[in-house]
């Protein structure tokens, strides 16, 4: 891994995850970063090290992926990546991704709990509001549950195309990191196992 590979690979997935239309995975990222650009940036070196200490490619794309995500795909810089949080955040998200199972069945158990006590159905979770959103964002929001939760639940049922949020200060950006997110988290999990996991949980 050179430093300007490091540096067009970030380049697309913070194109990725700050636009609507750019899709990183689809143009396998590439995107107009030029080499010039990469040599006339201060903080080449950053990319020098993040490609000394993610030299394998999918490792990388990993790493960055997990790092937008957890902060809410907000503007992230080079030297961001190189603070002890952005370690923290990679190997919280490689311990989800390598016990997803375990990880998705406990999230189930919380919703599932959560309807019992407010003696919900499993669709009100899509189609109940909590205030400006529907129920499964709210508790997202919340803290109550985490993304890979709200990401699988779309990759299986598809609800984020039927919500209409009308809020438009955290919802927008919100929005567009689920959506950047899926198909990411898609070529990391089992889909029929964890459908698998929501139906002995729930009734219809």
């Amino acid at each position: 891994m050179q430093p300007i590979e490091a540096y067009l690979i970030y380049s697309a997935i913070s194109l990725h995850f700050s636009s609507d239309s750019y899709d990183c995975f689809r143009y396998n990222f590439k995107t107009s970063a030029k080499a010039k650009s990469f040599l006339q940036r201060k903080d080449r070196f950053f990319f020098a090290k993040l490609a000394k200490k993610y030299p394998d490619r999918q490792t990388l794309i990993d790493f960055l992926v997990s790092n937008f995500t957890a902060r809410g795909a907000t503007k992230l810089w080079a030297g961001d990546f190189l603070e002890s949080s952005a370690d923290d955040n990679y190997t919280a998200w490689l311990k989800k991704r390598d016990t997803m199972t375990y990880f998705f069945t406990d999230q189930v158990d919380k919703l599932a709990l959560y309807c019992e006590r407010k003696n919900l159905k499993f669709d009100d979770l899509f189609t109940k509001s909590e205030g400006s959103y529907p129920l499964i964002i709210a508790l997202y929001l919340d803290h109550s549950i985490e993304l890979e939760t709200v990401v699988i639940f779309d990759l299986l049922l598809g609800y984020m195309k039927r919500i209409n949020v009308t809020e438009t200060i955290v919802w927008p950006q919100l929005q567009r990191c689920i959506n950047k997110y899926r198909q990411h988290l898609s070529q990391n999990v089992d889909l029929k196992k964890l459908r698998e996991v929501i139906l002995k949980r729930f009734t219809f």
